[in-house]
């Protein structure tokens, strides 16, 4: 399985990296752990839809009991790619401050990849492997996502 993250234009950090320097020091460091181990198990056996917390068009990680949610786009069972998230604070993560930035962002993230997609402009080889990667990253621009 490959993982990716977005990098923002002008950032030093990826999301996801991000993401870990906000939480894995904070009382969310359990979660943080959960979402380590969830991470290492996709890169070793691949990404089984069954292992995502479903939130609308993107999925959410850990799928148990955690106020942590940590946004990601499953693409297939060899590619997802990650963004940031947050911390849930309601009964839907739609109605968390915290997430629902992150959730809106990777919503349009996927869009825009699958545009990509529909259109050729990226497309997939035989092992389920993008072949528009240049050193290994993707690079492509979509708008604003606030």
């Amino acid at each position: 399985m490959t993982a990716y993250s977005i990098l923002l234009e002008g950032e030093e950090e990826c999301e996801a990296e991000n993401f870990y320097l906000k939480y894995e020091d904070s009382v969310f460091a359990e979660d943080i752990d959960l979402i380590t181990a969830m991470i290492n198990e996709f890169l070793k056996r691949g990404a089984r839809e069954g292992r995502f917390r479903p939130e609308g068009a993107v999925h959410a990680i850990p799928t148990g009991g955690s106020a942590l949610r940590f946004y990601c786009v499953r693409m297939n069972k060899n590619m997802v790619v990650f963004g940031s998230g947050g911390v849930k604070t309601s009964q839907k993560s739609q109605d968390s401050p915290d997430c629902e930035p992150y959730r809106l962002f990777m919503v349009s993230f996927a869009k825009e990849f699958q545009r990509k997609i529909m259109e050729n402009e990226l497309r997939w080889d035989s092992a389920n492997k993008l072949i528009e990667v240049v050193n290994n990253a993707l690079y492509f621009e979509f708008g604003n996502c606030e």
